[in-house]
């Protein structure tokens, strides 16, 4: 406010007796903010100004004291059992379109030959050393990305156990793999 309008204020409320009660009231607000809790409560009301409080430290303490008290929440919230914090957005869109051609080649040029093949009993070096039969599967593949069917073959596991030493008798003894379809593995498989 300018100089005019607070002396013309002042001269008013002198006039009209109005001044000792804003001052009773400017020194019981200001007791009441003498307390943290009352100064967290006042700066979370929706018309609360922060240059209410006359001096700096008190409103760098008020917005501290809200800060801790936010933080506060989110920490007990976290603690909570069965707490799943909201995912944040993706910051760039998946590439939902159907597997290119180049990219079954790359998961297979980048798989292992001797990979022991699933229950099917089909290799990778199939797929490496013919062509053609990479092309019928990329098709294959093609049809259940679009189709949104994936066939059960390409899902489903056989578990094998593999002696930890020689002359194994108990199960302790046993390691178990599973093996995977090769077409599963390269469908799923996340080529870059």
């Amino acid at each position: 406010m300018s100089s005019l309008v607070l002396a013309r204020r002042q001269v008013w409320l002198a006039q009209s007796g109005l001044a000792d009660q804003e001052q009773a009231i400017k020194t019981r607000f200001a007791r009441v903010l003498e307390s943290e809790d009352a100064v967290l409560a006042a700066v979370t009301l929706p018309k609360f100004r922060l240059r209410w409080l006359c001096d700096q430290e008190r409103k760098d303490q008020a917005k501290a004291s809200l800060v801790a008290e936010c933080r506060k929440h989110v920490l007990e919230q976290e603690q909570q059992p069965g707490y799943v914090p909201k995912p944040t957005e993706p910051s760039a869109l998946f590439d939902t379109s159907p597997p290119k051609l180049s990219e079954i080649r790359q998961v297979i040029q980048q798989a292992r030959s001797a990979s022991a093949p699933g229950p099917n009993g089909i290799p990778y070096k199939l797929y490496k050393n013919c062509p053609r039969v990479l092309k019928l599967l990329w098709t294959l593949m093609r049809t259940a990305w679009t189709k949104l069917i994936i066939p059960s073959e390409w899902r489903r596991a056989v578990a094998v156990f593999i002696p930890k030493e020689q002359n194994s008798k108990t199960i302790g003894q046993f390691r178990s793999i599973a093996l995977l379809n090769v077409e599963g593995k390269i469908f799923f498989s996340d080529s870059e």
